[in-house]
């Protein structure tokens, strides 16, 4: 509800005319129509790669098609 609030909101701003861009973290069913998911903070590991293609692909599989995440990573040091 606060991702279709938002969406809602930004569009009556921009009286109708412009389509909204909200980016969100959390998710429910029927989000996609009005917002991208965005997977969250990883560590800049190689082994965290994997794990934030998988999540993206089984977000794209559920019917959320336009997901991101922090590619190479937010925290930590990257490795060599």
């Amino acid at each position: 509800m606060q991702a279709k609030a938002t969406y809602q909101g930004v569009l009556e701003r921009d009286d109708m005319r412009l389509r909204p861009f909200i980016l969100s973290r959390s998710g429910f069913i029927g989000m996609q129509k009005f917002s991208a998911i965005w997977t969250g903070d990883n560590r800049a590991y190689y082994e965290e790669l994997p794990i934030s293609m998988n999540m993206i692909m089984q977000l794209g599989i559920s019917g959320v098609p336009f997901t991101g995440a922090d590619i190479p990573g937010f925290g930590e040091t990257p490795t060599n």
